[in-house]
């Protein structure tokens, strides 16, 4: 199945947290016992700069993960010229298969109040 693709805004120097509901084509729920979530963003796709999203599995079984940055890390965002970025998300499931789930891109919008 193909990635999902959501466009995203991460604000600078607000915490990040979304919530994401891992489902078949069918719509039901895909177990997730036993499986890792992982997710990154780079300033391009070609380059070696990365900023790690902190995933977790919340429930298992209905396919729940949590998707969160924290605002220290945000802070850190390059916003300007480079303000977007580029994302996605893969599930390692325990038999080492590889899944990209979602991807797209993800604006930083600049922060005032610092």
């Amino acid at each position: 199945m193909s990635a999902g693709i959501l466009n995203i805004v991460v604000e600078k120097g607000a915490t990040f947290s979304r919530s994401i509901a891992v489902k078949d084509a069918s719509n039901a729920a895909i177990n997730l016992t036993g499986a890792t979530v992982r997710a990154k963003m780079r300033p391009s796709y070609e380059s070696e700069d990365a900023t790690a999203f902190t995933m977790a599995i919340t429930n298992a079984a209905q396919g729940l993960v949590s998707w969160l940055m924290p605002d220290e890390t945000t802070a850190g965002l390059s916003t300007g010229v480079s303000a977007v970025w580029v994302y996605d998300v893969e599930i390692e499931y325990s038999d080492g298969t590889v899944e990209r789930i979602l991807q797209g891109t993800a604006t930083v919008s600049p922060e005032a109040t610092r």
